[in-house]
């Protein structure tokens, strides 16, 4: 026979999903095991549903196709240029899990001797902004002949909004990269100023990094731009 209190911890760990509670005292006198079985079995008949929806959802997902490179999408291709420990971050929405095995970048123009370009990967914070550090890729040379630059890495994402960062370092010169403007931005948070002239789509956020890359979870933003530049990852 089931006692009051097995029947209590048993009811307590059942939650319908309307999110209505089981009134224990009241149930006890009709039979209680009979109405757990029926719950039970309700919550049961619940979940299966919920995952058979959540599947068919995630079989219309576009996936990632391996060796090939994904980033933010622009109405138009142009090129951004940086000065000393300037970081750039774009958005970077992944909808379904993936590894990333490549983070690129192009340079344009060439900066002096020395110059050094750092990548990485920045989680969303609550807020909507960039939040802490995910990858920390390290740099590639900035001072080379304009090309695509490539650092191999392993890194892991699931669905969800994420910050593609690039910091210029050590800068001589006038270092140029590959840029896009009016980048497509569906589905993040990107806050607006409050006064001044509002053109074309925020596509970047302007912070300070001399080094190596902290959390931005805290950091003001130095400026929102229409122009970010291209800033790829290789699916695995």
């Amino acid at each position: 026979m089931t006692t009051r209190s097995e029947f209590a911890e048993t009811a307590q760990a059942l939650t319908a999903p309307t999110g209505a509670e089981l009134m224990v005292n009241d149930r006890l006198a009709a039979g209680g095991p009979r109405v757990v079985r029926l719950a039970v079995a309700n919550l049961a008949n619940n979940l299966a549903a919920d995952a058979a929806f959540t599947a068919a959802y995630q079989a219309t997902i576009p996936g990632y196709r391996t060796g090939q490179f994904y980033g933010p999408i622009g109405a138009s291709t142009s090129t951004r240029s940086f000065s000393a420990n300037q970081l750039r971050v774009v958005p970077f929405r992944v909808r379904s899990s993936q590894l990333f095995d490549r983070i690129s970048i192009e340079t344009t123009t060439a900066g002096g001797a020395g110059t050094l370009y750092r990548l990485g990967v920045f989680a969303s914070h609550t807020d909507g902004f960039p939040g802490a550090v995910l990858l920390d890729a390290g740099t590639v040379a900035g001072d080379a002949a304009p090309a695509p630059q490539t650092i191999t890495i392993s890194l892991t994402l699931t669905p969800g909004v994420y910050w593609l960062g690039v910091a210029a370092q050590s800068v001589a010169g006038s270092p140029v990269l590959r840029g896009l403007s009016g980048g497509d931005t569906s589905g993040v948070n990107l806050a607006q100023p409050q006064s001044g002239v509002h053109t074309g789509v925020t596509t970047s956020f302007l912070f300070t990094a001399a080094g190596a890359f902290t959390s931005l979870a805290t950091v003001v933003p130095g400026d929102r731009s229409a122009l970010g530049p291209v800033i790829l990852l290789r699916a695995g």
